[in-house]
Formats: C-alpha cells, sequence, structure tokens
C-alpha cells in the first residue's frame, strides 16, 4: 500500500474518490490560532489606544461606550487566543478520527536545535525519507504539528507533485522565513499585531517548490509550513485515514 496521502484532488472527483465517506468540515479555511505574545501585544495595544481616546475626549458620555468595547475587545481576543481550543488542533483531531487516535498516530522526533527556525526543521525532512503517511510531531515548546507526506492525484503540467505538508499549532514569526527581510521578528510582530486590518495567523510559508528532470523523468516538490488548512485538503485527508482504518490498515502503512 501506498505510505503517501492524495491531496489537491478536484472537488468534482471527491466522490469519484470518496464515494462511501461523510465529510467532516466545511468548505471554509481553518486556522489556527495567534501566538501568544501577538495575542497579548493587540490585547495591550487596545487598552492602551482605549486609554488615549478616552483621555482625548474628557467626556463621559461618549468615553463608557468606547471604554466599554476597547476592554471588551482585549479581553476577547485574550480569551480567544489564549484560553479557547485551537481550531486547527481540533481540525487534526477529527482528521485521525478522534483526540485518540491522534495520539497514536505515530511521532516523528523533529531534530530541532535551540535556535532553529522550525520552517529550517520541517525543510530538512526529505519526502522519500519519510516512513509515515501521517504522522504528529512537536515543537521545542510543545505545540502540536501534523505531518503528511503527500502526492497530488492529477497531474499539474507534466507531472504529480510530492509535498511535506506541516500544519503547525500557533505558528508564529520566529518559525518561518521573515516576509519582510529588513524587519526583526520582534518589530514584525508587533506591527502584526497592532496595525489594521487585524488579522488572523497567516504566517504560513512555502519553503520549497521545485521541478526538475531526473533521468529523463521529470520531477516536483513542494514543502509548506502551514497556519492553516483548507476544509477540502482536511475532508481528503480524513476520508483516505478513515478508509484505512476501515480496512484495519494503520495510516502509516
Amino acid at each position: 500500500m501506498n505510505n503517501y496521502l492524495y491531496y489537491e484532488t478536484p472537488a468534482s472527483e471527491f466522490q469519484k474518490h470518496y464515494n462511501d465517506f461523510k465529510f467532516p468540515f466545511e468548505s471554509q479555511v481553518i486556522t489556527t490560532l495567534l501566538p501568544k505574545n501577538i495575542a497579548v501585544i493587540r490585547s495591550i495595544a487596545t487598552l492602551a489606544l482605549t486609554g488615549l481616546v478616552c483621555f482625548s475626549l474628557a467626556t463621559p458620555i461618549f468615553c463608557w461606550p468606547i471604554a466599554i468595547a476597547g476592554t471588551a475587545y482585549a479581553g476577547w481576543t485574550i480569551y480567544s487566543h489564549l484560553c479557547s481550543k485551537d481550531p486547527l488542533v481540533e481540525a487534526f483531531y477529527k482528521i485521525a478520527g478522534g483526540k485518540d487516535k491522534f495520539e497514536q498516530l505515530p511521532e516523528i522526533q523533529l531534530e530541532q536545535k535551540t535556535g532553529e527556525k522550525l520552517s529550517v526543521t520541517i525543510g530538512n525532512l526529505k519526502w522519500n525519507e519519510l516512513e509515515h503517511s501521517i504522522a504528529k510531531a512537536k515543537t521545542l515548546d510543545g505545540r502540536n504539528i501534523l505531518i503528511v507526506k503527500g502526492l497530488t492525484r492529477y497531474d499539474q503540467g507534466t507531472c504529480n507533485v510530492k509535498g511535506t505538508l506541516a500544519f503547525v499549532e500557533k505558528l508564529g514569526p520566529y518559525d518561518v522565513p521573515r516576509s519582510m527581510t529588513h524587519v526583526h521578528e520582534l518589530v514584525y510582530s508587533i506591527m502584526f499585531a497592532i496595525l489594521p486590518p487585524l488579522k488572523a495567523n497567516t504566517f504560513g510559508r512555502c519553503l520549497e517548490s521545485s521541478h526538475f528532470k531526473l533521468s529523463h523523468k521529470s520531477v516536483s516538490t513542494e514543502c509548506f509550513v502551514s497556519s492553516s488548512i483548507s476544509g477540502q485538503t482536511a475532508n481528503e485527508l480524513a476520508a483516505q485515514v478513515a478508509l484505512l482504518q476501515k480496512t484495519d490498515a494503520s495510516p502509516t502503512a
């Protein structure tokens, strides 16, 4: 049996390949929460701005609604990103068939060095050397990762694409290459936290995408560190894991 999972199958082909599976995910993108430092910065900035606006108005009739709204938003930011369940991790559980089955997935011991970006560690994983089609891993600070050894089902130009997909809980700017190379991660974190539009977690990165010929055979590879997963991709992975479990096969087979 193949030791990879298919991904990016066109939605129109889902019923052909996964006819008996009831898809657990809606079509929207499932995004991980913000890293702790960004959530805290955003909350503090909201309170500071609220206080500044109230001080400048110096009129209680206008100040109270603004103060209540600002405090509520700061509180909601703290609760939603620090105290609530992470939607991406909950998606991991659904893909695996439940939290217990997620915990039973094979675990990849990442060789991440102290101070090394997670993207470097993930980028060092070799598709051909991955033993499992789907596995879990942990960052140095204990965040969950779902790693998929994937293959696109249909020819994209000249060949199928071998993809290493890492979906990471609370992915942050310290984990990935800088999108603004001249700005330090701390400065970028503050900018991301306080400058509009106040985004959800968008720190996912394509680490590598290549196309080359090897012995007259075309080869395409890609590697992603992702802060989100589309409902379609999550459904496709869940369907294949469920099929393997139904046939008493391990997802690692």
